[in-house]
Parts: C-alpha cells; structure tokens; sequence
C-alpha cells in the first residue's frame, strides 16, 4: 500500500515539473554585443622624395632692360642613382595670371643620371625680351622649370615644376598709398562694394564686399564660389586679377584679391577695376549659377 502510494506521489511530482516546464520556456541568452569597429589605421605618409631642388633666388625685383639671373638645382639625396628622363627642362617665362608664355626655352632630349650625394645646376638666364626681341612690360612674371620628371625606385616616376617669381618695376616707380572707396554696383541682384585698395611697390590688394538677396549667415556656407576680376591702369592693356579669396561675415562675403597682382606706376591717373564673373553655388546637388557682369569701378588715383 505504501508502495502505491509512494508511486502515485511520484507521478505526480513528475506531472507538476512537466507542467511548469511547459508553462515556463527556459529563457533564451541574449546575443553578445557586437565588437567596437577597430580604428582604422592611420595613413601612411608618403616617402619623402630621393632629391632636393630649388630655385635661386625664388623672388628678386629688377629694373626695365636688367638680366634676370635663376639657378634650379638638383640634389640626389638617396643612396641611388637617380634619372631625369630629359634634361635639360623646357623653361617658360609668364606674367602672373596670364596663360601668355612671352619667353620659352626648349626641353632637352637627353636623358641625366645624378649620383647619391651629387648636385647639378642649370643657369638661366633673360634678358627680359619677349620671342619677338621687345621689352616686356613691367609686372610680375613666373620663371618655370617646366616637367621635370625624376625617375627613381625601381621605375617609380615624381614630376615637379620648380618656379621662381621675378618683378620687372616701373621705371618711374611705383605708387604707395591706401584708398578707402564706398563704390557699389548691383546686377542680377548680386552686390558689390568696392571698399578700399592697397598700393604698395610691391603689388596691389583690392578688398571688396558682395551680397544678394536671402543671404545666410555663418556657420551657413557662402554662395560666392568664385569671383574673377581683371583690371587695367590709364586705359592700357587688360591685366588679370585672378579669383578673390573669401571671408564670410554675418552680412555678406569679403573679397580679397592680393598675390602678384603687378604695382601700379607712380604717375598713373585712374585704376578701372572689373569683376567680370561671379560663379555662385546654392546646395550640394545643384548646378553652379555663373553670372556675366562686369560689375566696373572707375578709381582716380591722382
């Protein structure tokens, strides 16, 4: 009798473990946390170049008619030898800003090996006539050397274009003075004020102010993507400007022009100053908008 009893008691026990088995499902792991994403690994720097060239000097002044003296030299600083596939380089002679090459020397059709720890050296020399034998005009010119491909590590190939800026000065001098102006003209509903001109015998510094409707204030990123200008002095040949460089303010964009735009002679009577192209740009995705002026300044400059 106690056996049975013992027995029933038994299934029992054995139905309940069951029943709560099946009223409580053995709950399932979570899934590990994914691994932090490794960094990714800093980019190697380049390897620095086997050689050492420069130009000498990089920036000299001289007077109308003065031999205009540039020494480019080249070092082999690897424990190699080193090949320029063509020596010596095409060398070209341009104002700033100005696709016009008034001088050129033909390239080389040699090959020159330099050994580790060697130097060579090319002289050059102009007499500031143009290839039609005439005096250029005072201004800033760039002297290049033009291509010069280094061959080095087993074929590996590196071209540089090694450039000196030279001044041909006024005869008469230059003018040194600052203009303060408050000129505006609008077109297409674009701005632009011309604030103030720097003169110096060195060159000259043109800052201007644009705007136009619905303009944003920083952090907002500026319209203006470009703005190209050109002038000229007493009525005389065009001269490029180039494009300004930018400073956004709360009310609109500052205009800059500044790098190697040639000195204004002393006795000169009036300075026209053109924007001839504003390139705006609105929204990532969109076109860019390019707008034709001239927005013209007309500066005395007695």
């Amino acid at each position: 009798m106690r056996t049975k009893k013992a027995m029933l008691l038994g299934m029992i026990l054995l139905l309940m473990v069951l029943l709560g088995a099946c009223a409580a499902p053995a709950p399932v792991p979570l899934p590990a946390p994914m691994p932090a994403p490794a960094p990714a690994p800093a980019p190697r720097p380049s390897p620095p170049p086997p050689f050492q060239r420069s130009v000498v000097p990089e920036e000299a002044y001289y007077l109308p008619g003065e031999i205009v003296e540039v020494k480019l030299s080249f070092t082999n600083v690897s424990s190699e030898k080193i090949k320029l596939d063509r020596w010596p380089p095409e060398i070209q002679v341009k104002p700033t800003r100005q696709d016009e090459i008034v001088f050129s020397v033909a390239t080389g059709t040699q090959p020159l090996e330099i050994k580790p720890g060697d130097t060579i050296i090319l002289d050059f020399t102009w007499d500031q006539k143009d290839t039609e034998e005439k005096q250029v005009s005072p201004g800033w010119y760039y002297i290049t050397f033009k291509d010069i491909t280094v061959i080095y590590e087993t074929d590996r190939r590196r071209s540089v274009n090694p450039t000196a800026r030279v001044l041909i000065q006024h005869p008469q001098g230059a003018m040194e003075k600052t203009i303060e102006l408050d000129q505006s003209q609008t077109i297409s509903d674009i701005t632009v004020t011309l604030e103030s001109i720097e003169l110096t015998a060195t060159g000259m510094t043109v800052y201007a102010f644009g705007t136009l409707p619905g303009y944003a204030p920083p952090p907002a990123a500026s319209p203006f993507m470009h703005v190209f200008a050109e002038f000229s002095v007493d009525g005389n040949a065009v001269k490029q400007a180039g494009s300004a460089g930018m400073q956004e303010l709360e009310n609109g964009t500052k205009f800059i022009w500044d790098r190697y735009i040639d000195p204004v002679p002393s006795d000169a009577k009036e300075l026209i100053f053109r924007i001839s192209t504003i390139t705006l740009g609105f929204a990532p995705g969109k076109p860019d908008e390019s707008v034709v002026g001239p927005w013209e300044f007309k500066v005395p400059l007695e």
